[in-house]
């Protein structure tokens, strides 16, 4: 098979691509980005037989197929993560966050936590491994750890648990490899225990929230409406706002606020990062 022709991207083909994921997905490409639509794409283009990205975007247009849409937002979704991220913010949750909400769930014993865009699951575990780890007191209570993405690719990898080399050693404390994970042909498999905590399951944050169904304790929107314009940004602030729990938390990335979004999120006074049902 030949391989896809490099730097084909038209600027009809772009501005068309540009719109297709802003409103399949929220995703503002922006300008200049044609080496990233070539260099993603090019693959996708060659998995259906296509010569190039430029025919690729022409099959966009003229049909409905969902495998073929799925694969390019695939490829075009963010999928940057890896374990305990930010670091600050696990020493947040596990000194602040979490003990505060353990004394107010005491008489539940239930506690809720979402996080939308987890990618390929490394955030999720995170949480997982931090909670099996220092909260023993936590047995016989009900916790409920959801992830959610967009990209079908990243959720299928995200319940495998299985990682390669590179992306056990970005972020992940060697006691915690070594209690958690299992060698196997050369990746690293994580415990079924843990898989077995976290629901990883589709969700496109412009579509409604009713699959997710009840009240979050916390809710992690980490590094993703970054890539949203402000209008969208505003919609999805008002959506988690009926989703988190009148005490829970809103956890952002390092680069993103709600001010000038809503009003419905207030900073945590000395939690950076943490916002507060207003």
């Amino acid at each position: 098979m030949t391989s896809p022709a490099s730097g084909q991207v038209s600027k009809s083909d772009y501005q068309f691509l540009c719109s297709f994921l802003r409103e399949q997905m929220g995703y503002e490409l922006g300008e200049g980005k044609e080496y990233l639509v070539d260099g993603r794409l090019a693959p996708v283009a060659a998995t259906f037989g296509l010569n190039d990205v430029s025919s690729l975007l022409h099959q966009l247009r003229i049909t409905k197929d969902q495998i073929l849409r799925t694969a390019i937002i695939d490829a075009m979704a963010i999928n940057e993560t890896y374990f305990f991220r930010a670091p600050q913010v696990f020493d947040t949750l596990r000194s602040k966050i979490l003990p505060a909400l353990f004394v107010a769930r005491c008489n539940s014993r239930c506690l809720r936590i979402w996080c939308a865009g987890c990618s390929t699951g490394q955030e999720m575990y995170s949480i997982a491994m931090m909670l099996n780890d220092h909260f023993p007191e936590l047995c016989g209570w009900s916790i409920q750890l959801v992830g959610t993405d967009i990209s079908d690719q990243s959720l299928n990898r995200a319940r495998q648990g299985r990682y390669n080399q590179f992306e056990v050693q970005r972020g992940l404390p060697v006691q915690f490899l070594i209690k958690y994970f299992k060698k196997e042909s050369g990746t690293w498999q994580i415990s079924d225990d843990l898989r077995r905590r976290v629901l990883f399951q589709k969700h496109n944050l412009l579509d409604s929230f009713a699959d997710l169904r009840g009240t979050f304790d916390i809710i992690l929107v980490r590094n993703v409406l970054i890539y949203f314009d402000t209008a969208k940004k505003s919609t999805v602030f008002a959506k988690v706002r009926q989703l988190i729990a009148a005490d829970g938390y809103l956890l952002l990335g390092e680069s993103e606020t709600v001010f000038g979004l809503t009003e419905q999120f207030k900073p945590c006074k000395n939690l950076e990062g943490f916002y507060a049902p207003s």
